[in-house]
């Protein structure tokens, strides 16, 4: 069993981050007065060949590009926790993105995988119109027509089986995974003091959470404690007690990791901040057997991995498991703020008003949203969709782009896909260098470039990333002479 403070990891890397501002009167001004003058000519209308060896895409600078400069005196009162081009992306459609010169960008990071159908998805636009100038937020003292059928569609979404179904599976809305992972924690806690002793543990000594190595879970205080990287922790502690730490992937771990005063173990199927690192399906049913054998909750973080991102609506669902809860938020509503906890009917029954809340969930806005995304999201054509497409960019990337010295290998499920690099070859750079090429990528974990794009994607947006990705490797490789 790890614990925090003698856990040694591999530092992640910050991700990249876009920013959607509405330019002010002054900026839209000097975007006409730029357009008009400049001799620059926007890259526009990719048609899927393969790119130049000259770069398409330079990052702007302010001397000499009007709406950069006139964007950047407010932009400065922002506190940054990204590492940000210096430029502004105003509209989107599909897989591609806009800045203020109309330079087209094709986008392989989704917002952090959220936008799973895309910018200026019609039907989500469409749901917006409708809903907006009806109601946007009562809280949840008063009952809408939304939040019902969401919650009804997301237990529907779970196969049907006895330890789930029993006395009623049922959904508590939130804002964000973070929220809804903070949420689940809770909820386990409170089983653990109803089961405790049928497990031979006092209720007051049944509270441990057990966590993996590489997780990540959150920036609250009980998710970040959950998530045992040292860049994200150290300058936070103390953290919440009660949390440890068992190695990823690791069978023979979990006996001595979660024991009968383990409260509830939480794990991401894929591993995403830390490096796209998918979990065994004998290490996750290992994983459901050990806390039915202690009586501890299985919490599946699905908050980025859901969504039918893996190919499957849930990306535990790959392993045949169970889970006690569920987490699920990043794609849901595409963009719009939501997050859920599925959680099992034995674990619902023991919740009570006044256990949890908050203000904005359940608003009327973001289920009306959200209902229209997962029918989208959860149609068996999209599904086989994604799994396609999927296999199709791996293999690519398997035979274009990893040339085992910059680039040594590719992993992950469906549209969840990262490049793992050499010690030596920053992911920064890779990211820099796609970006002046038009292909916008983010980096994870484990010094790697993490792929998450819309889940509309197809094969002339993967050929396009491809060719970009291999001319990024070969710039790197002479930079490094590897």
């Amino acid at each position: 069993m790890l614990h925090p403070q003698r856990l040694a990891l591999t530092l992640i890397s910050r991700r990249a981050a876009s920013c959607l501002l509405r330019l002010p009167p002054a900026a839209a001004a000097a975007t006409a007065a730029w357009g008009a003058g400049s001799s620059r000519s926007p890259a526009r209308a990719f048609s899927g060949a393969a790119p130049s060896r000259a770069v398409t895409h330079p990052d702007p600078s302010p001397a000499d590009d009007p709406v950069l400069a006139a964007n950047l005196d407010g932009d400065r009162h922002i506190i940054q926790m990204y590492s940000q081009p210096q430029f502004f992306f105003v509209r989107g459609q599909g897989a591609y993105l806009y800045d203020t010169a109309d330079r087209e960008f094709l986008d392989m990071t989704a917002g952090i995988a959220v936008n799973a159908l895309g910018h200026n998805d019609p039907d989500v636009v469409a749901a917006i119109k409708e809903q907006a100038p009806k109601l946007i937020h009562i809280s949840q003292y008063y009952k809408n027509l939304h939040a019902g059928p969401l919650a009804t569609k997301l237990v529907n979404l779970v196969p049907e089986n006895e330890k789930f179904q029993k006395y009623g599976a049922k959904v508590f809305f939130g804002n964000s995974g973070s929220e809804a992972n903070e949420g689940a924690i809770k909820f386990a806690r409170k089983h653990a003091k109803h089961v405790a002793k049928r497990f031979g543990c006092e209720p007051e000594d049944k509270f441990g959470i057990v966590a993996f190595t590489d997780g990540f879970h959150g920036r609250t205080y009980g998710t970040l404690s959950a998530s045992p990287n040292p860049i994200y922790q150290v300058p936070f502690t103390p953290l919440v007690p009660g949390y440890t730490y068992s190695a990823f992937n690791n069978v023979a771990a979990l006996k001595d990791s979660i024991t009968v005063t383990t409260a509830a173990v939480i794990i991401e199927p894929v591993q995403g901040e830390g490096g796209i690192i998918p979990a065994t399906n004998e290490f996750m049913q290992a994983v459901r057997q050990r806390c039915d054998e202690v009586g501890a909750v299985l919490i599946v973080d699905e908050v980025q991995a859901g969504g039918g991102r893996t190919g499957k609506f849930f990306s535990h669902q790959h392993s045949g498991i169970s889970p006690d809860i569920i987490t699920f938020a990043k794609p849901l509503a595409n963009g719009y703020p939501i997050g859920a906890i599925i959680t099992s009917g034995e674990v619902a029954s023991l919740l009570r008003p006044g256990d949890h809340g908050n203000t904005f969930g359940f608003n009327p806005l973001a289920a009306s949203v959200a209902n229209v995304v997962l029918d989208k999201l959860n149609k068996p054509e999209f599904l086989t969709h994604v799994a396609d497409t999927g296999k199709y960019f791996k293999e690519q990337l398997d035979a274009r782009v990893v040339d085992g010295k910059v680039v040594k290998f590719s992993r992950g499920l469906g549209l969840m896909l990262a490049l793992k690099l050499a010690p030596e070859a920053k992911p920064a750079r890779f990211v820099e260098l796609a970006r002046h090429r038009g292909v916008l990528v983010i980096t994870s974990g484990d010094n790697t470039i993490r792929l998450v794009p819309p889940l509309i994607i197809g094969k002339k947006e993967v050929d396009f990333a491809v060719a970009a990705f291999a001319e990024v490797v070969a710039e790197m490789a002479k930079e490094l002479k590897l």
